[in-house]
């Protein structure tokens, strides 16, 4: 069963408006990324396949030559834009429950993505960040998410509201004064991932407009979509490529990859048993793809290779290596080699 990571379409029309706007062929440039515009004009409830969607940013940034349009774009989100899922923000009570909302359902929205919420001293990092780290590039999905973030919390608590500050996984530009300027606060660039940090005390602050009767049919109905979306995918797979991307910052447990899919440690252990595997063969499906990646890399010295995948101990490292392919580390390099 594939597990292609899919986004509702309804992310994209503002994209296909700028370029219509622009006097770019929308029809054209999304069919050169497997896409169609019509189609998605007419049903914003379509879901795409997310690498189409993020390749077509990038596009269109060169063609419109608008280095900042994925940002711009996303500031321009209405909550609305997000489907139901967006309704369910607006309704939550205050900005932490709508955090924690965001967090839970943004499956309904997109999914092969982290969204993860972070306490540290007085502020919070609500963090995303695409799991594959084969689609790239990303610079647009990156900053059109965090516009849309800005957007949102604006929405909810009132224009004034101003983040504490902003943090992008690429590199800064020659010139950051556009980004400070759009999102009102400071941007720090080279980050782990991409959050909108929020003051800790912001968390408390009413939401505009909620309807505490409206919210739990919302919440059911967004619950629905999340429950189709996961009939639709093998989580095993999700759960391999959300262990590849977090390995660099050391072995994750089940909880902490359980999160940002949107359940319990229990549910996904369970779910992986359902498809056949478990937690455990899954993590080392991704230590061993991530691996042989990495060994195919002679700039990366084997001790390099074991860091990266979250071995602290070399012999640990060997004995997992040679399970794996039946040759040692240093015996596959040089068979490699010997073969090119």
């Amino acid at each position: 069963m594939s597990a292609e990571p899919t986004i509702r379409a309804g992310a994209i029309v503002g994209i296909l408006e700028a370029l219509r706007a622009a006097g770019v062929d929308a029809d054209g440039l999304f069919r050169e990324v497997g896409l169609d515009a019509a189609a998605i004009a007419l049903d914003p409830e379509l879901t795409i396949p997310l690498r189409g969607f993020v390749a077509l940013l990038e596009l269109a940034a060169i063609r419109m030559g608008a280095p900042r349009l994925g940002l711009r774009v996303g500031l321009a989100h209405a909550p609305s834009a997000l489907g139901v899922l967006g309704y369910v923000l607006v309704h939550s009570p205050d900005l932490g429950t709508a955090v924690k909302n965001l967090q839970r359902f943004v499956g309904a929205h997109q999914q092969g993505a982290s969204l993860t919420i972070e306490e540290a001293g007085d502020e919070v990092r609500v963090g995303y960040r695409i799991l594959d780290p084969s689609i790239q590039p990303r610079v647009q999905d990156a900053e059109l998410t965090i516009g849309v973030g800005v957007a949102l919390y604006r929405g909810l608590c009132g224009a004034s509201f101003r983040a504490r500050e902003v943090w992008l996984e690429h590199g800064a530009p020659d010139d950051d004064a556009e980004h400070r300027e759009l999102l009102g606060c400071p941007v720090r660039f080279g980050m782990p991932t991409n959050a909108v940090v929020l003051d800790r005390d912001s968390m408390r602050q009413p939401t505009r407009a909620p309807d505490p009767a409206l919210l739990p049919i919302l919440e059911r109905h967004a619950s629905r979509i999340l429950e189709e979306r996961a009939r639709a995918s093998s989580l095993a797979e999700q759960v391999r490529a959300a262990a590849a991307e977090r390995l660099r910052d050391g072995v994750p447990s089940a909880l902490d990859l359980a999160r940002p899919l949107g359940m319990s440690e229990a549910t996904l252990r369970r779910r992986l048993e359902d498809e056949g595997t478990s937690f455990r063969a899954e993590l080392d499906a991704a230590r061993q793809a991530l691996a042989l990646r990495y060994m195919a890399d002679l700039g990366l010295t084997i001790s390099e290779v074991a860091f990266l995948c979250g071995y602290s101990d070399g012999t640990a490292f060997h004995r997992a290596f040679k399970r794996w392919t039946g040759d040692t580390p240093k015996g596959w390099r040089a068979t490699a080699a010997a073969g090119t």
